[in-house]
């Protein structure tokens, strides 16, 4: 069959051969820059949680949060976060473990308040796995209560005759705690 082919022929002949390279070359480029993409896309568009510590006013703060731009669903937080009764804490136990099949929407947060000077332990793991809408999560945290307690700080008082200071001072440390 090819000894027939004129110079004509064989001309036609390697343009097809390189059109059908050129094409299953673009394909394959086509396809490697969509996953590529999709990738991209479920990075940035991703929950991103994040369990971390902040001391402020006499009052230790464990913070999950949510900083990714899409809802986190909880599947489960494994700790060894535990408050004994007897910590003089108004949590006790392990407040955490209620946050199983909730869910976070982004920026959202939860926080557990507890006093510093009372917690014989201020070091905790976490491993949390949740989910979005297209993909599982598993991320692992150590948490050092006393790393973000360089410089200890006072909270205001106000003398409990000034029910109105006090209650402004009340809002005013509770809207410090909401941006944590």
């Amino acid at each position: 069959m090819f000894d027939t082919f004129t110079n004509s022929d064989w001309l036609l002949f390697w343009e097809i051969v390189v059109s059908v390279f050129t094409s299953i070359t673009a394909i394959a480029i086509s396809i490697i820059t969509m996953i590529k993409n999709n990738k991209m896309i479920e990075e940035a568009t991703r929950p991103i949680i994040s369990i971390y510590s902040k001391y402020s006013d006499g009052v230790l703060y464990y913070i999950i949060k949510n900083f990714g731009t899409s809802t986190a669903h909880i599947d489960n937080v494994n700790t060894d976060f535990y408050i004994p009764e007897s910590d003089g804490n108004m949590v006790k136990g392990n407040p955490f473990k209620s946050l199983c099949n909730s869910s976070l929407a982004p920026g959202d947060s939860k926080i557990c308040p507890l006093v510093a000077h009372s917690l014989k332990n201020r070091k905790f793991t976490f491993e949390i796995t949740y989910h979005s809408a297209t993909k599982k999560y598993n991320d692992c945290f150590f948490v050092d209560g006393d790393a973000d307690n360089p410089f200890p700080d006072t909270h205001p008082t106000v003398d409990n005759s000034e029910k109105a200071l006090k209650a402004i001072s009340n809002s005013l440390h509770d809207i410090k705690k909401s941006n944590l």
